[in-house]
């Protein structure tokens, strides 16, 4: 499996986590709080689940793209 690849598989798993495996510590602690946030928005209101999905996608591609850049030089 590709560098790149992995870091997207792992961010869809759990967001933050391809930013970890990209050593992006800032941005995995923010998806990290993102995650935290959504997660509890779901349980108090349904609001949360769009948040959710659109933080995974952000976290995939931003894990995806990133990974492939450095990948590639």
């Amino acid at each position: 499996m590709k560098p790149y690849t992995a870091a997207g598989l792992m961010s869809f798993i759990f967001p933050g986590i391809g930013q970890l495996y990209n050593k992006q510590y800032i941005k995995a602690i923010l998806f990290f709080v993102i995650h935290y946030i959504n997660f509890q928005l779901i349980f108090t209101n349904k609001l949360g689940f769009g948040f959710y999905l659109i933080a995974i996608v952000w976290s995939v591609y931003d894990a995806y793209h990133v990974s492939k850049q450095k990948f590639e030089k």
